[in-house]
């Protein structure tokens, strides 16, 4: 099996917020409108991502988003009161359920877009202020959140619906991407427009080539060694029949011309 991904020359959008420190609120919507559009059709997929954090939102050349690293993605039931029970995630994007073991479903992405908006606006996590336990007992509580000047009330407003500790009521919960799209932060957001690509992204990473932190485009290259099969060779396993449905592209068989910040947590 080759997997194959686009090279997103962009970087991460992590990175980006480190060299700015937060985003203001226009470039923060502008991505925090792609990535839920990136949600919204995982969900339509009975798809949960499970790890939306600043590290796994690429960049283009363009500078429009691509979600990556899908290893703590997980199916779910079209029932939206279906509830998955692993344990997984990255710390600093817990959500509450998560952090109880209580089951969740597609609020639980709702929240971890929650704290990626709150860590755009504000450049820190939601309810850490320095020690990982009391902020999932923050968390759990719901406990207010606080806001450094800068960020508008509307703004406020989206982050503290996000991160309501309840999944029930949490925004998002009740008609899924639809509803957060009505919240009058976002209400003069053309989402055709966004999902055509024909809104200029905040930033341009075509004006630079530093998208990429020194210690991966500094670090040498290490040349690749061939290594020698030992032993006789052994006949593939055969693979179950549809095992790659959905996949561009799925080879023949032999000689066939037909093509075919913060710890990750996982349990």
């Amino acid at each position: 099996l080759y997997f194959v991904l686009e090279f997103c020359a962009g970087g991460e959008l992590f990175y980006h917020m480190m060299q700015r420190g937060h985003f203001d609120e226009s470039t923060a919507k502008f991505y925090f409108c792609e990535v839920l559009l990136g949600l919204e059709y995982l969900h339509s997929q009975n798809v949960l991502y499970r790890d939306l954090k600043p590290e796994n939102v690429l960049l283009d050349l363009d500078g429009h988003v691509r979600l990556t690293d899908f290893g703590l993605s997980k199916e779910s039931k079209a029932d939206p009161a279906s509830q998955l029970t692993s344990f997984v995630g990255t710390a600093g994007y817990l959500s509450p359920e998560m952090i109880k073991r209580e089951g969740h479903g597609k609020p639980l992405d709702f929240y971890c877009l929650g704290c990626l908006l709150y860590v755009m606006l504000t450049g820190s996590l939601p309810h850490f202020q320095g020690n990982w336990d009391e902020m999932f007992a923050r968390r759990v509580t719901g406990e207010s959140l606080t806001y450094p000047p800068w960020v508008s009330a509307p703004a406020r407003d989206m982050c503290d619906r996000l991160l309501e500790a309840d999944p029930k009521t949490r925004l998002g919960s009740k008609k899924g991407a639809r509803e957060i799209k009505e919240h009058p932060w976002v209400r003069d957001m053309d989402w055709e427009k966004l999902f055509r690509k024909q809104i200029k992204p905040p930033i341009d990473p075509s004006k630079t080539k530093k998208n990429f932190s020194p210690e991966f485009t500094e670090k040498p290259v290490e040349a690749v060694k061939a290594r020698a099969m030992k032993g006789a060779a052994v006949a593939a396993p055969k693979v179950k029949e549809g095992a790659f449905q959905g996949w561009s592209y799925v080879e023949g068989p032999p000689n066939s011309s037909e093509p075919g910040m913060p710890p990750t947590i996982r349990e």
